[in-house]
């Protein structure tokens, strides 16, 4: 029966969390770190019998990538379902961290569509832009300069005024 294991699992995640179990707890954040680096590696061997890059950076790179991760984490949540018990806890939090690995693929392949418009990987450089344009001060030909910065397209002068 899945219930009660699904339910066993979860009570000995719910006393993980009540007793606030230290050595638990970084025992469940290295285990979900094992299963996203399990999943990575079968990913980058996957792929590389198949001819392709280990590291995908293309569109159909990325969801492939991304697939085949989150299927792993449910293929370990499957059997953590089946086995049960410390053992399936265990089976459970590595996939975890698989599915969350391959999320972040499928995430990463989305941002990448949304950055570019094209649908490409270039993804931002940083959130400010800076322009210097050069602005006569006076008329005595010295000139100062003002520059944009941020997003909003607010000018400060050399002076620190503001001017639109």
């Amino acid at each position: 029966m899945v219930t009660p294991n699904v339910e066993d699992v979860s009570s000995e995640f719910q006393d993980l969390i009540e007793e606030r179990d230290i050595v638990g707890l970084a025992a469940v954040s290295t285990l979900t770190a094992v299963g996203g680096a399990i999943a990575q590696q079968i990913s980058r061997f996957t792929f590389s019998q198949f001819g392709r890059s280990p590291r995908p950076s293309s569109t159909t790179g990325l969801a492939a990538s991304g697939f085949l991760k989150v299927l792993i984490g449910a293929i370990h949540g499957f059997l953590a379902l089946r086995v049960g018990g410390t053992v399936g806890m265990l089976l459970a939090v590595t996939g975890l961290g698989a599915a969350i690995v391959g999320g972040g693929d499928i995430i990463n392949l989305l941002l990448g569509q949304v950055n570019s418009g094209t649908g490409g990987m270039s993804a931002p450089t940083g959130n400010q832009r800076a322009d210097s344009v050069q602005q006569p001060a006076d008329g005595v030909g010295r000139t100062a300069t003002s520059t944009t910065t941020g997003t909003s397209g607010v000018r400060r002068r050399r002076d620190g005024a503001v001017t639109s």
